[in-house]
């Protein structure tokens, strides 16, 4: 079995069982194999390794490799850009050849969890999701913990004084104020965590931090919940589509709309125009 979830600047790779890849290179990306059961059995430059469970290898860009997995095996493969400047950079002190890194396979589970909870289809919800996955991935590679506490999350937790309507802090920090402004004058629009955070002078990762501290939410969070409650306004107000709606307040797709109705209303907005 092979599962593949792409992200901006990250891919995630869910293999097991019996698995071969040929011999290959990535030219401007780094590849982060965790071994989550059984053996992987690598060859790099011409090199054999075995992998154990618990076990992780880094390779550079450009670096000639190919594993293959028996039954029973599986991985978790993480390929990524260098993001924000030597995000996943190969620490100075790894010496010549692959970097081997231990890790717990309970921090993979979460990783795997992450990019499967994460509504990759909008752009905002696979930036933060990635940004959290590769701060942790920078933290383990040079010298953290390899039990990392999980930090992606799914849509929805906390922060809520009512359906769809975000608690706001009471006195902001002034750069998560200016986003603050920023959201709710675009939050109808397509957004990015990389123009919010600019917004906040402040990096990715960073910024994603310190505005949860402020509101409760991560930054997606809040811009759904705000989607939300006006979509609930014009259901109420309005004769538009759901469709209509869906597009009017930068929703990637009408299903993310269903899908939200239905985590936080537990009816479909066409069943809560009914009942208004």
């Amino acid at each position: 079995m092979h599962i593949q979830m792409t992200f901006p600047q990250l891919e995630v790779h869910r293999i097991v069982n019996q698995f071969e890849n040929p011999v290959h290179a990535h030219d401007e990306q780094y590849q982060i194999t965790l071994v989550t059961s059984g053996a992987c059995h690598f060859s790099y430059e011409n090199r054999k390794l075995r992998l154990g469970a618990g076990e992780g290898l880094l390779l550079l860009p450009s670096d000639l490799h190919n594993f293959h997995l028996e039954d029973g095996s599986g991985v978790l493969v993480l390929i990524a850009n260098d993001v924000d400047g030597a995000m996943i950079s190969k620490p100075s002190d790894a010496g010549g050849g692959p970097m081997r890194i231990p890790f717990d396979t309970g921090l993979a589970r979460t990783w795997l969890d992450a990019a499967f909870l994460c509504e990759r289809s909008d752009l905002l919800a696979a930036q933060e999701t990635e940004s959290l996955m590769l701060h942790q991935l920078q933290q383990l590679l040079h010298g953290g913990s390899s039990t990392l506490s999980a930090e992606p999350q799914r849509a929805g937790s906390g922060g809520m004084t009512a359906v769809g309507r975000p608690a706001l802090p009471g006195r902001a920090d002034p750069h998560v104020a200016r986003a603050l402004e920023y959201i709710h004058d675009r939050f109808r629009e397509p957004i990015s965590v990389e123009e919010i955070a600019a917004v906040a002078l402040q990096s990715r990762y960073h910024f994603i931090r310190t505005f949860k501290a402020a509101t409760g939410m991560t930054p997606y969070h809040y811009v759904l919940h705000l989607r939300l409650a006006e979509s609930l306004r014009l259901l109420r107000q309005t004769r538009s589509t759901v469709t209509e709606i869906s597009l009017q307040l930068g929703f990637s797709t009408p299903s993310q709309l269903y899908r939200m109705f239905d985590r936080y209303v537990q009816v479909t907005p066409e069943q809560y125009r009914l009942l208004q």
